[in-house]
C-alpha cells in the first residue's frame, strides 16, 4: 500500500456545528482501518477542531494542512456548503490540485451529476458548495452517511460505516476497498498472532527464569510492566477519543487506566481529565445509542428523549419522550429511574411534550398535541385530564434562569452548557453532551440543572459543587477584594488565615473557623505561624507577640517586641522553632533561627526573592557579576546549599527540609546541583505563577494565569517532583478574561495529599492532589463499567473492578 513519509495524507474539511461526530468517526476510522500492528495509525488525517470563526490566526496552520495533505475529504451537509471557512478550504484546495484527489463524504441534502453536462446537477445538489461547479470532468468519488451526525456509535464494527471508510481510504492507500478491507483483516490477525506470541514469550520466559534465576525473573517482570502500561496508555487514549460523544463510557475507561497502572503519567493524568468533566457531579440519567433508519425517517427518534423539567427543589427529574409523549420520572440524587406516569398517549410531536411542575413539587402537567394532564409525582397517578392548548405544547428553552433570578444557564449548537452572569455574559463552561441542546431546566434555587440534547441524551448537573475541591472559606462579598495569606500547620491539620488586622484559626478536617484573633504591626500579620508538631501557634499583635495552643486557643505564653525587625523573627522562632527571614531595603537579608542570626544575602539592590514555608527558606539574589546565587537554609539557620544560576523568575518554593528548590520551570537538588524539568505542561510563563510544595516534598504545586484557554482565571497544575511529570491539572474554567495583577492567588501544601488554594474571586479551597482521591470522586459519579464495556474495551485484560 502506498504511504506518505511527510506531512499528511488525508485533509478532513468540515462544518463544525453539524458534523463534529462524523468527522471525528471518520478520522479513528482512516486511523485504524488496515492498520499495521506496528504503527501508531493507517494514515495521518488532519483535521481543525478549532472554529476559525472565533480564532481567525489560525488559518496559517490549515493552510499548512491543507498544503500538506495528499488527499481532500470534504463532509459534504447543506451546512457545509453554506460555511465560508469550508468554501475558504475548497477553494484553496482547488487551485493548487487536481480533482482527482478530492473525495466526498455526504451525512445530509442531496448530491447529483449530470453526466451530459459533465458537472453537478446544481438545480438538485444542496450538500456541496457552488465553487465545485466546473471542476469535475468525471462523477468523483463520493458515498452517503445519512443520518451519521447523529450516531453516537460511529466505529468500524459498524458495517454501513466500515464500508464507507473502505471506499474513502482506497484511493489513499492505492488498493481496491475489497482489497483494503481484507488487508485490514489480515493485519487485525496479525495483531492477534503478535500478542499470542508476546504471551508465548511470556511463558517461555517464565520457564528460562527456573533455569536463569533472578535476571530472567526481572525481565519477565518488565515485559509484563511494559504491556499493562501499553494497555493502560491505550485506555487512556480511547477514554479522550470518546469524551464528546460517550461521556459516561469515557470516565470509566479512564477509571480502568488508572486501576490498571497507577503510576503511570498518561493515566493519572486521564482520572483528572475525567474528573474535571464531570466536576459538577454531572450525572448522565439517558445516554442513547445511535440512532437507526434513514434520515428524515420521524420514527428513527421515536421514544428518544425530547424534553426534561426538574422539580422546585430539583430532588425529581422528568423526562419526555419524543413522538410518543410518555414521560418518565427520575430520582436526581441516585439517577434511579422512579418509573413512567400511565401509558403513553402517543399524541406528542417531534420536540416531546411540554412539561412543567406545581410549586410545591407534588403535581406534573404534561402538555401534548391532543391533551393537558395533571398527575401526582409521588404516586404517579392521573388527577385530571383535558384538551390540549391551541397550536401544541409551548417549546423548549434553551437558556433558562431559575425562579430566584440566582442563576442563569445556556445552551448552544456544540452541546455545551454555559453558565451565564448577570447581563447574559458567558462565566463557565459547565458540561458538554454530545450533541445540540434542545431543552434545559433548573430548581428553582439553581442548584440543580438539567439538559436534554438532539439525539437523546439527558444529564443532570450541580453548577455550585465542584468535586474536585471543598470550599473551606468563601469568596468575600462583590467588591470586596481580599488576598488573605494561607499558613498550615507542617502535618496539615491546622490553619491560620490572616486578613487585613486579623487571623483565623481553622480545624482543616472540620473545614471550619475556631477562632479568630487580632493580628497586626508593622508587617501587617506576616509573622504568624505554627511549631513543628502543630500543636501551638503565634500571632503578632501590635507590640506581643502571643503563643496559643492549637487545640484550644488558650494562650500559652506572651512576649514584647518592638521595632527591629530582627529582634521580632528572633522572638517568634525562640517561641515556635524553625526559621524566619528578614529583608532590609537598604542593607541585607537575614535569616533567624531561635537565637542564631546569620546574612544569606548582602544586599537587596541586586534583587532578592525569599519563600518561607516555616521550617526552610530559599534565597534567589541577583548578582551583579551576572547569573543568580541560589542558596537554601535550614531551621536552624544552617546552610543547605549554594549555587550559581541563570533564572527567569516566576516563582520560588523550597521544601520543608530545604533540600529541593523549585523555580522557573524546574525543581533543583542544592545539595547535588541536580536539576529536574517539569515537563508535560506550558510551565511557568505565564503572569502570576506561584510555587509550592505537597506531601512532604513529593509533589510540586504551581498557579498560573490565564487557564488554558486564554480566556481567564488560573490553572493549578499537579507534578511529580522525582520525574518532574505533569499529575495532572485543576482549571476553573472561566470564560471571563481577568487582569492576572489584581487575582487573589496562592496556593500552600497541607498534609500528605492534599492542598490549599485562593480562587480567583477570593475563596479558599481545599483539594486533593493524589489520583486516588480523584478517582474516590470520579467513581461516585460514573460507577463502574458495564458487562458489555468491560468484554468490548477489557478482553483479555486481567482487571478486578475500577469503582
Amino acid at each position: 500500500m502506498a504511504t506518505h513519509q511527510s506531512g499528511h495524507d488525508v485533509f478532513i474539511s468540515y462544518s463544525h456545528a453539524a458534523d463534529r461526530p462524523v468527522a471525528v468517526a471518520l478520522q479513528h476510522g482512516l486511523h485504524r482501518l488496515a492498520k499495521p500492528w506496528y504503527r501508531v495509525r493507517a494514515l495521518r488525517v488532519f483535521r481543525d477542531d478549532t472554529s476559525l470563526s472565533a480564532t481567525p490566526r489560525l488559518w496559517a496552520s490549515i493552510e499548512e494542512g491543507l498544503r500538506g495533505s495528499r488527499f481532500f475529504v470534504l463532509v459534504a451537509s447543506p451546512e457545509s456548503a453554506a460555511s465560508r471557512w469550508v468554501a475558504k478550504e475548497v477553494e484553496f484546495r482547488r487551485r493548487r490540485t487536481d480533482p482527482s484527489t478530492f473525495l466526498i463524504v455526504v451525512t445530509d441534502g442531496e448530491v447529483a451529476w449530470d453526466e451530459e453536462a459533465g458537472d453537478f446537477d446544481w438545480e438538485v445538489t444542496t450538500a456541496l458548495p457552488r465553487l465545485l461547479g466546473g471542476w469535475f470532468t468525471d462523477e468523483p468519488l463520493w458515498v452517503r452517511l445519512d443520518g451519521a451526525r447523529r450516531d453516537t456509535a460511529l466505529s468500524l464494527r459498524n458495517a454501513e460505516f466500515r464500508a464507507a471508510v473502505c471506499k474513502i481510504a482506497s484511493p489513499v492507500h492505492g488498493v481496491a476497498p475489497d482489497d483494503l478491507d481484507s488487508v485490514d483483516i489480515v493485519q487485525h490477525r496479525v495483531a492477534n498472532r503478535v500478542r499470542a506470541g508476546a504471551v508465548a514469550t511470556l511463558v517461555v520466559l517464565l520457564v528460562v527464569s527456573a533455569v536463569l534465576g533472578l535476571f530472567a525473573v526481572r525481565q519477565r517482570d518488565e515485559a509484563v510492566r511494559q504491556t499493562v502500561a501499553a494497555n493502560a496508555r491505550a485506555l487512556a487514549a480511547e477514554a479522550d477519543a470518546l469524551a464528546d460523544r460517550d461521556p459516561l463510557l469515557s470516565a470509566r475507561l479512564s477509571l480502568a487506566a488508572y486501576r490498571l497502572a497507577p503510576a503511570a503519567e498518561q493515566s493519572r493524568q486521564s482520572v483528572l481529565r475525567s474528573l474535571d468533566r464531570n466536576r459538577h457531579r454531572v450525572r448522565h440519567v439517558v445516554q442513547e445509542p445511535a440512532l437507526g433508519g434513514v434520515a428524515g425517517n420521524t420514527g428513527d427518534d421515536t421514544g428518544r428523549a425530547g424534553t426534561v423539567a426538574l422539580s422546585p427543589d430539583g430532588s425529581v427529574l422528568a423526562v419526555g419522550s419524543r413522538w410518543t409523549g410518555e414521560v418518565r420520572l427520575w430520582d436526581v440524587a441516585s439517577g434511579r429511574e422512579l418509573g413512567p406516569l400511565g401509558e403513553a398517549p402517543d399524541n406528542s410531536d417531534r420536540f416531546g411534550p411540554s412539561l412543567r411542575f406545581g410549586d410545591d413539587g407534588t403535581t406534573l402537567t404534561v402538555i401534548t398535541i391532543g391533551s393537558t394532564e395533571t398527575w401526582a409525582v409521588a404516586t404517579r397517578q392521573r388527577l385530571s385530564s383535558g384538551d390540549g392548548p391551541p397550536g401544541g405544547p409551548p417549546p423548549a428553552g434553551t437558556e433558562v434562569g431559575s425562579a430566584d433570578g440566582s442563576t442563569r444557564v445556556r445552551g448552544d449548537d456544540n452541546g455545551q452548557l454555559v453558565l451565564l452572569g448577570p447581563d447574559s455574559t458567558p462565566v463557565e463552561m459547565l458540561a458538554e453532551l454530545p450533541d445540540v441542546i434542545s431543552g434545559i431546566s433548573l430548581s428553582r434555587d439553581g442548584s440543580v440543572v438539567a439538559a436534554v440534547d438532539a439525539h437523546g441524551n439527558v444529564a443532570t448537573l450541580m453548577p455550585r459543587v465542584d468535586l474536585r475541591f471543598h470550599v473551606l472559606a468563601p469568596a468575600p462579598a462583590p467588591g470586596k477584594v481580599e488576598s488573605p495569606r494561607l499558613t498550615p500547620s507542617p502535618d496539615g491539620r491546622w490553619l491560620l488565615v490572616v486578613r487585613a488586622g486579623t487571623a483565623e484559626l481553622w480545624r482543616v478536617a472540620e473545614r471550619r473557623v475556631l477562632g479568630r484573633f487580632p493580628a497586626s504591626g508593622p508587617l501587617d500579620g506576616e509573622l504568624v505561624g505554627f511549631s513543628p508538631d502543630g500543636t501551638r501557634f503565634a500571632i503578632r499583635d501590635g507590640d506581643r507577640l502571643v503563643v496559643r495552643e492549637s487545640e484550644s486557643q488558650r494562650e500559652l505564653a506572651s512576649e514584647p517586641v518592638g521595632g527591629d525587625p530582627v529582634e521580632v523573627a528572633r522572638a517568634f522562632t525562640r517561641q515556635l522553632g524553625g526559621v524566619a527571614v528578614v529583608v532590609d531595603p537598604t542593607g541585607p537579608v537575614t535569616a533567624v533561627g531561635g537565637d542564631r542570626t546569620r546574612e544569606v544575602a548582602a544586599t537587596v539592590g541586586g534583587g532578592v526573592q525569599v519563600t518561607v514555608p516555616g521550617r526552610s527558606v530559599a534565597v534567589l539574589e541577583s548578582a551583579k557579576t551576572g547569573g543568580d546565587r541560589l542558596t537554601s537554609w535550614t531551621s536552624g539557620a544552617d546552610l543547605v546549599g549554594d549555587l550559581r544560576v541563570d533564572s527567569a523568575l516566576g516563582g520560588l518554593a523550597v521544601s520543608d527540609d530545604g533540600r529541593f528548590v523549585a523555580f522557573d520551570n524546574e525543581v533543583v537538588d542544592v545539595t547535588t546541583g541536580g536539576r529536574t524539568p517539569l515537563r508535560g505542561g506550558p510551565g511557568s510563563g505565564a503572569a502570576g505563577n506561584v510555587l509550592a510544595f505537597a506531601a512532604g516534598g513529593d509533589v510540586v504545586l504551581q498557579q498560573v494565569i490565564p487557564s488554558r484557554d486564554y480566556s481567564g482565571g488560573t490553572r493549578l497544575l499537579v507534578w511529580d517532583r522525582a520525574s518532574g511529570a505533569l499529575i495532572g491539572e485543576f482549571d476553573n474554567h472561566s470564560l471571563t478574561p481577568v487582569d492576572p495583577f489584581l487575582v487573589a492567588s496562592g496556593v500552600v501544601g497541607v498534609g500528605a495529599d492534599s492542598a490549599l488554594a485562593v480562587t480567583d474571586d477570593g475563596a479558599i479551597v481545599l483539594l486533593g492532589t493524589g489520583p486516588d482521591e480523584w478517582a474516590r470522586s470520579l467513581c461516585g459519579v460514573v460507577g463502574d463499567l458495564e458487562p458489555d464495556e468491560r468484554r468490548d474495551y477489557l478482553s483479555g485484560i486481567d482487571l478486578g473492578p475500577v469503582c
